[in-house]
């Protein structure tokens, strides 16, 4: 008996396709998951850097999801760019709390490691 192919049925699509997108769909899952990790973990093992800085600009955005049952939700994502003495921009995903606690054109210490956002004195 063949697999997708049989010559008195001819071919087997969902033997086929749904296997493949299946795979795909468990790749591409573990994948962000990986990278998200590995992320995190270089993010953890950088060495915390704190330069003179200037907040130039606040951004929120939120989003909206309906589930199959009618369910909603929704999030936001608070975002922080800051431009350095060297004139180099950072931008931060930070919380709620770190978010609100700034205006633009603070200045102080900026303290991160790689891509994660510690503090912000001013």
């Amino acid at each position: 008996m063949a697999l997708f192919f049989d010559p008195f049925s001819g071919f087997d699509f969902f033997s086929f396709v749904v296997p493949i997108f299946f795979g795909i769909t468990l790749l591409i899952i573990f994948g962000m998951l990986g990278y998200r990790l590995v992320e995190g973990l270089k993010n953890s093992q950088a060495s915390e850097e704190t330069v003179q800085a200037t907040l130039i600009d606040k951004v929120t955005s939120t989003n909206h999801s309906t589930d199959s049952n009618g369910m909603n939700s929704s999030w936001t994502n608070y975002t922080l760019t800051f431009e350095l003495a060297t004139k180099e921009r950072k931008t931060f995903e930070v919380k709620r709390k770190d978010y609100l606690k700034y205006v633009v054109g603070d200045r102080g210490q900026l303290s991160f490691q790689r891509k994660r956002f510690n503090d912000f004195k001013i």
